[in-house]
């Protein structure tokens, strides 16, 4: 594989043009690369050229807008790829009956999220400590709700159990 380096070189009549340089003199101008600040560095994209048998790989260097094009459209793959891996993936040609509950109700889980919506609100409109009573109680905290909440909001253990009877009070007069 040839590689060639193209960069941007001043001319003598006061012009820039691409000119070939080596791979010494390009990895120099990566090295301080580094130690310039963003707005000052020099940016590069590499272009491979495949030919029958035999790869050319050209480097060359581009302004920096066109450098972020070229580096959005080449991480762009990538990232599906790895995005793509946390869903998992059915065909519709195969049967996948066991795939869904039997006793799934679509009109169901929508109403039971519309009440938990609705439920949040009535809560943050009711007491600031009803909304975190809410959390505890959802990521399965109820038995240590009241010492969570007697040490957020400063109040003693005592009062912080009245606030969790009141909470409960309030969503079963709500869900009724």
């Amino acid at each position: 594989m040839k590689t060639t380096y193209l960069i941007h070189a001043a001319q003598p009549d006061g012009t820039t043009a691409l000119v070939e340089t080596t791979a010494e003199h390009w990895r120099n101008i990566v090295k301080n690369n580094k130690l310039l600040p963003k707005a000052d560095r020099r940016y590069f994209i590499k272009e491979v050229i495949r030919e029958p048998g035999v790869f050319d790989c050209m480097i060359v260097e581009v302004p920096y807008t066109d450098y972020l094009r070229w580096d959005a459209e080449r991480s762009l793959p990538t990232r599906n790829r790895r995005l793509k891996k946390a869903y998992q993936h059915f065909s519709l040609d195969a049967g996948h009956a066991d795939l869904i509950p039997v006793n799934y109700s679509f009109e169901e889980t929508v109403l039971g999220e519309r009440t938990v919506r609705e439920l949040c609100d009535a809560l943050a409109n009711w007491h600031p400590w009803g909304l975190d009573f809410l959390w505890l109680y959802l990521n399965g905290k109820q038995t240590k709700s009241a010492s969570a909440i007697a040490q957020k909001y400063g109040v003693s253990k005592r009062q912080a159990r009245r606030y969790k009877a009141q909470f409960e009070t309030f969503v079963k007069d709500f869900l009724n």
